[in-house]
């Protein structure tokens, strides 16, 4: 029983990499096409574009000297907001006294 599932894990595995190698064919083939979802380091800062929706995206830098993130807003390709800026140790150390009187799953 244990040699069948190996095997089925095995051939399950080959065809999940099959797969990722004809998208990424399918991509390389496609031409290059505008993407919002890139990633930018530079030092100590890493920014970060994602698709919100159809005229806006956001900008989300981390500054790693300053353990923040600062969110941006950008409309229509023109103009750019700042939406939020979050200090990373404070964050995570209110999520960790919230989540100190939970018991774990």
């Amino acid at each position: 029983m244990k040699k069948l599932n190996s095997s089925a894990a095995l051939s399950a595995s080959a065809i999940l990499i099959a797969a990722l190698v004809i998208v990424q064919a399918g991509r390389l083939l496609s031409g290059p096409e505008a993407k919002a979802d890139l990633v930018s380091t530079s030092g100590s800062v890493t920014a970060l574009t994602v698709e919100a929706s159809n005229s806006n995206d956001i900008l989300v830098v981390l500054d790693g000297r300053s353990e923040e993130i600062m969110v941006y807003k950008v409309e229509n390709q023109t103009s750019i907001e700042l939406h939020r800026k979050l200090n990373l140790p404070r964050m995570f150390s209110e999520a960790r006294g919230r989540s100190a009187g939970k018991p774990t799953k």
